[in-house]
C-alpha cells in the first residue's frame, strides 16, 4: 500500500503503478491552478478583479477630495492591491498550494501535453497583456481601449476557479463549500462589471474632472468634436470604457446616457451568453472526466491489461467524441413509442441510401429499421471471421473495412453505405473471407432470427428479401432441389 499526499486528501493504493496514475491526475490540478507559471497570470487576474472592486466601492469617497489627492490615492490603492495579491499568492504557493516535489513522480510528457493544450495560449496572452499594462503605465506605450483587454484574464479566472471546483468536488466534504464559493464569485463578478459601467457613466458625463486627459486627445474644432461624438457613440455601444470625450452639451449627455445604457445591457448580455457557453462546455467536460475517472478506477480495481484499457478508452472516445450522454438514461425518460420512432428515423434514412433496399416498400424498410442493432468495431478488429457460420448481415454506417481471403490476401475495401454478409441471412455456409475494420467503424447488424421474427406474418416480404439476396449470388440456392 502506498500513501499519496496532496492538498486536502489522502488516498491508498494497491500498487505503485496505480499510485503514479493518481499522482499524475492530481498534477493536472497542480499545473492548472497553482503552478508557478500560471501564478504569474493568476496574480494579474486577481489584481484586476480586486482593483476594479476598489475603484467601484471607493469612488464615492474619492469624490470628496481634490484632484491630486484622488490621483495619488488611486496609485497607492493599485500598488498596495498588487503587492497584497503577489504576497498572498507566494504564501499560498509555498505553504499549501502545491504537492511537494519529493512526493511526486512526474510523467513530464503527459503533463506538458495537458498544459499546452489547456492553458499555455491563454497564459501567454495574459502575460502579454500584463506587459502592455506595465508599458502603458510608465508612458512607454499607449493603446486605446486597453482596459477592455481584461476579457482573457477574466476567462482564465473563470476556468481556473471551475478547475478548482471540479478538483474539490472529488471529495464530498468540500463540494458544498466550493459550490457556494463559485456562486459567490459569479455574483461578485457580475456586480463588478455592472458597477464598472455605472461608475464610468457617472464620471464620464457628470464628474469628468476625475479622468485624466491623454496627450493629443483633447480637440476644440467643430469637425473633431463631431468625429469624437461618433467615435464615442460607437465605443459606448461596443461596451468599451476608454475613449476621447465628446461635446459637453445636454442633448449629447442624454443621448450618450441612452447609448451607454444600451452598451451596459449588451455588455452584460455578451458576458452572460459567453460564460454560459463556457459553463455548459465545462459541465459536459466535467461529466466526461467524472465518468472516465470512475471507468479508470473500475479498470484499475479489476486489473485490466494495458491493451484492454486502451481499447475501452478508444471505444469511449469514438462513441461520444466531444459530447457525453448515457443512452439508457435518456431512454428511461421516454415512452417506448418515441424510442421506436427515434430508431426508425435513424435507421430508415440510412437504409434508403443503400441500393440493396431500393426495391423494398417503405413499410418493409420501417420493419427492418426495428430489427437493426448498432455495433462498434475499433480499427484492426475483425468483424467477420473466415470459416465461421454467422447468421447476420452488416451495413457500414461510419468507417471502412477490408475483405481478406483465407490466405490473407486483401480483396477490396468497403466504405460507408456498403454492406456484406447478406448470404448469411439465408444460407448456412461458412464465411469465405474475413472482414477487418480499417478504422473505427459503426455498423448496423441484422440477424436472421430477428429478421424471421419481424417478418413471420409477412411471408411475401420475406420472399422478396430472400430473392434479392440470392440475386447477388447469381441465382444459386443450395436449398433448391
Amino acid at each position: 500500500m502506498c500513501d499519496v499526499r496532496h492538498p486536502g486528501a489522502k488516498m491508498m493504493f494497491k500498487s505503485k503503478l496505480s499510485m503514479e496514475r493518481e499522482q499524475n491526475r492530481h498534477l493536472f490540478y497542480f499545473y492548472g491552478t497553482v503552478h508557478p507559471y500560471s501564478l504569474v497570470s493568476f496574480w494579474m487576474e486577481t489584481y484586476l478583479v480586486i482593483a476594479y472592486g476598489i475603484m467601484f466601492f471607493s469612488m464615492p469617497i474619492f469624490r470628496m477630495f481634490d484632484e491630486q489627492i484622488k490621483t495619488r490615492t488611486f496609485e497607492i490603492s493599485y500598488f498596495l492591491t498588487f503587492a497584497l495579491v503577489v504576497l498572498s499568492m507566494m504564501i499560498w504557493k509555498f505553504k499549501v498550494g502545491c504537492i511537494k516535489e519529493n512526493q511526486i513522480e512526474l510523467d513530464t510528457k503527459k503533463i506538458a501535453v495537458h498544459y499546452i493544450k489547456t492553458t499555455l495560449i491563454l497564459e501567454m496572452s495574459a502575460l502579454c497583456i500584463l506587459l502592455i499594462f506595465v508599458l502603458q503605465y510608465f508612458h512607454y506605450l499607449y493603446i486605446p481601449n486597453l482596459e477592455d483587454w481584461e476579457t482573457i484574464p477574466l476567462i482564465l479566472i473563470y476556468s481556473r476557479v471551475f478547475t478548482i471546483n471540479t478538483y474539490m468536488n472529488r471529495f464530498q466534504r468540500y463540494s458544498n463549500i466550493s459550490s457556494r464559493l463559485i456562486d459567490l464569485w459569479k455574483l461578485i463578478f457580475v456586480m463588478i462589471v455592472i458597477g464598472n459601467n455605472l461608475t464610468y457613466a457617472y464620471d464620464r458625463y457628470f464628474n469628468k474632472t476625475i479622468w485624466k486627459t491623454k496627450k493629443g486627445v483633447k480637440r476644440d474644432e467643430p469637425l473633431h468634436r463631431l468625429v469624437d461624438s461618433f467615435y464615442t457613440t460607437y465605443v459606448i455601444i461596443m461596451g468599451a470604457n476608454s475613449h476621447p470625450m465628446g461635446p459637453d452639451t445636454t442633448p449629447f449627455k442624454l443621448f450618450g446616457m441612452l447609448l451607454l445604457l444600451v452598451g451596459v445591457v449588451m455588455n452584460f448580455l455578451f458576458f452572460l451568453f459567453f460564460f454560459r457557453l463556457i459553463k455548459s462546455f465545462m459541465e459536459v467536460n466535467s461529466q466526461k472526466l467524472t465518468f472516465i475517472r470512475v471507468l479508470m478506477e473500475y479498470m484499475q480495481y479489476n486489473e485490466f491489461t494495458p491493451a484492454l484499457k486502451k481499447k475501452i478508452l478508444a471505444y469511449y472516445d469514438f462513441t461520444f467524441g466531444r459530447n457525453f450522454y448515457i443512452v439508457a438514461d435518456i431512454h428511461s425518460a421516454l415512452p417506448e413509442n418515441i424510442i421506436r420512432n427515434i430508431n426508425v428515423l435513424a435507421f430508415s434514412n440510412f437504409l434508403k441510401m443503400i441500393s440493396f433496399y431500393d426495391a423494398l416498400a417503405p413499410s418493409l424498410v420501417y420493419q427492418l429499421s426495428n430489427s437493426l442493432v448498432v455495433s462498434i468495431f475499433l480499427a484492426g478488429e475483425t468483424i467477420v471471421h473466415q470459416g465461421v457460420i454467422e447468421k447476420a448481415m452488416y451495413f457500414i454506417h461510419v468507417g471502412s473495412v477490408a475483405i481478406y481471403t483465407k490466405d490473407g490476401v486483401e480483396v477490396c475495401h468497403l466504405t460507408e453505405g456498403d454492406y456484406f454478409g447478406e448470404f448469411s441471412l439465408l444460407l448456412d455456409i461458412p464465411k469465405t473471407a474475413s472482414v477487418v475494420a480499417i478504422e473505427n467503424c459503426k455498423v448496423f447488424k441484422l440477424s436472421r432470427d430477428v429478421l424471421y421474427d419481424n417478418f413471420r406474418n409477412d411471408p411475401a416480404a420475406l420472399r422478396q428479401i430472400k430473392k434479392m439476396c440470392l440475386a447477388r449470388a447469381g441465382g444459386h440456392d443450395p436449398y433448391r432441389k
